[in-house]
């Protein structure tokens, strides 16, 4: 293992707590888009759109490599921006997690009603396990380090209303501010491989 390797776990570790909240956000989701009804309509425009980009792209000259371009674009893009837009309060990674979450539970609902709970499964776990294994806590980690970027601010909002010393957490945030180009890069290595495998081996798992 090298060293970019351990520092890039070491700052998982770190964030421990952010990456539990993150999952926990991710799945609260998921919950929402099952079982709130209200959500449906706002997240049929969300599936309109990926269903328009995803006709754009079967209609290239190279559909494969074309697809792969444009997951990997959109994946990383995403993560970056809610890694550096954290620190509006958190507010964009929290709000990214919920409604990734929530497409994936109305996806789940949507194929229910034509196949039934069990056959609905089936396929959602053929059509996103194989890269969602990766891509999914790839994105739950972008979203933690942006959550954990955002606590900063609120902690140095208390120091400032109390007028308290804001030096231990200037050295806190320098240490993250630091460790945040490997993390964005660690992420990116992680989608490029999310990219590959959506683009070649999740079309091939749902031709069977």
């Amino acid at each position: 293992m090298n060293l970019y390797t351990k520092r890039f776990i070491q700052f998982i570790k770190e964030a421990k707590n952010f990456v539990v909240a993150g999952i926990l956000l991710f799945v609260t989701g998921v919950l929402f888009g099952v079982f709130n009804d209200n959500l449906h309509t706002m997240l049929d425009g969300q599936l309109e759109a990926v269903r328009e980009l995803a006709l754009r792209v079967k209609e290239s000259s190279n559909p494969k490599l074309q697809l792969f371009i444009v997951i990997l674009f959109n994946n990383v893009l995403k993560a970056l921006l809610i890694i550096v837009l954290g620190a509006l309060l958190s507010v964009i990674p929290i709000f990214f997690l919920l409604i990734n979450g929530a497409v994936l539970g109305y996806l789940f609902v949507l194929r229910s009603e034509e196949l039934g709970a069990g056959k609905a499964l089936g396929e959602l776990a053929k059509g996103i396990l194989p890269h969602g294994i990766i891509e999914i806590p790839a994105i739950i980690l972008a979203a933690a380090f942006g959550i954990k970027l955002g606590s900063y601010v609120y902690r140095w909002l208390g120091l400032v209303v109390a007028g308290k010393s804001r030096q231990i957490l200037r050295q806190e945030w320098k240490e993250h501010a630091l460790g945040l180009p490997l993390m964005g890069a660690g992420i990116s290595v992680l989608l490029l491989v999310a990219a590959i495998i959506e683009s070649t081996v999740t079309p091939w798992i749902l031709s069977l």
